[in-house]
């Protein structure tokens, strides 16, 4: 029962306005990844396109399991190289991590029973979260008061609660894919390419259609190379968009935790590290930024009825 309430959950999560760019994203990666390599498996292996698409879906469907997976979260957290956080640093941590877990399961009692704390060697003030079992703080973090721990915590517990690392994992899997594709793709026209120049060189007629393939492959391989790059440039921004949201939410999961202070000081203690002051960026970092301004994240905390220590910040 727990598990169909899940996927009914990360179903309607899917449907959320601020996580729709990424949703249709997600869905447009799939079909393409699995369409270059369904349309090469029909072309190769003399397959019809139905079984091949269904064979592309299921392989699809497989990854995302071993990646949702224990063994796949593993394996994410081996990436980011999160380790065990030391015993001295635990006895302080522990008490102030169960009280965030048991403060977030009374706004979500479905939260999962198993999400476990981690630690990377990093001195910025800082945590994420991944897979949907995993919290990783950086050790510069650990010199933070406790409240200010406490509220990065919950904030982290709050992207696994509205599954916003769920929806990464899937464009993860839907990134390698479409690469799979592409990669599968220029591998099949260099060898085709190689093919023919081995055929050129027979006759001088060859050797002039020879050259003229060669250029129409090299055209279509710098097209390819584009739209590949054009396409995950598309991805960025929908993703982009859903996550500069998706902070907030996390922020507001937090401040219904009781958590918003420690959150708003740690925040507060960035943006004092920026010099107080609204960092301007361009039109497209501002596109491409994967968090909001910092100045935002305080004003939508104030917003959210918590007391900030230090006001001014909140104008420009």
């Amino acid at each position: 029962m727990k598990k169909f309430t899940y996927f009914f959950d990360f179903f309607m999560v899917l449907l959320r306005n601020h996580n729709i760019p990424m949703t249709i994203y997600i869905l447009l990666n799939a079909a393409l990844g699995v369409g270059i390599l369904a349309s090469l498996a029909t072309e190769l292996l003399a397959i019809d396109m139905r079984t091949a698409w269904i064979g592309g879906g299921v392989l699809y469907l497989i990854l995302l399991m071993i990646v949702y997976s224990p063994i796949g979260e593993a394996w994410l957290r081996r990436q980011v190289r999160a380790c065990d956080i030391p015993q001295s640093e635990l006895t302080r941590l522990m008490p102030i991590y169960t009280k965030v877990i048991n403060r977030a399961k009374k706004v979500n009692p479905d939260l999962d029973d198993d999400i476990r704390l981690f630690m990377i060697k990093d001195d910025s003030l800082n945590a994420f979260a991944i897979g949907r079992r995993t919290i990783v703080i950086n050790s510069g973090a650990l010199s933070m008061p406790n409240d200010q721990i406490a509220g990065v915590l919950t904030h982290e517990v709050g992207h696994i609660s509205n599954k916003d690392t769920d929806l990464l994992l899937a464009v993860t899997i839907g990134n390698i894919f479409v690469g799979l594709g592409f990669s599968a793709l220029r591998l099949l026209i260099t060898i085709f390419s190689m093919i023919v120049g081995l055929f050129s060189r027979l006759h001088s007629m060859l050797s002039i259609m020879g050259m003229i393939f060669s250029v129409i492959m090299k055209i279509f391989m710098f097209c390819l190379a584009l739209f590949e790059k054009l396409w995950l440039f598309i991805g960025k921004l929908a993703m982009s968009y859903s996550s500069r949201r998706q902070e907030f939410k996390a922020d507001e999961f937090s401040v219904n935790c009781g958590a918003g202070v420690g959150l708003s000081r740690v925040v507060t203690v960035l943006l004092e590290s920026e010099g107080g002051q609204f960092r301007q960026k361009n039109i497209l970092a501002n596109f491409t930024s994967t968090h909001p301004e910092l100045q935002k994240r305080l004003v939508n905390l104030a917003d959210l009825g918590v007391t900030i220590d230090r006001p001014d910040l909140l104008v420009d």
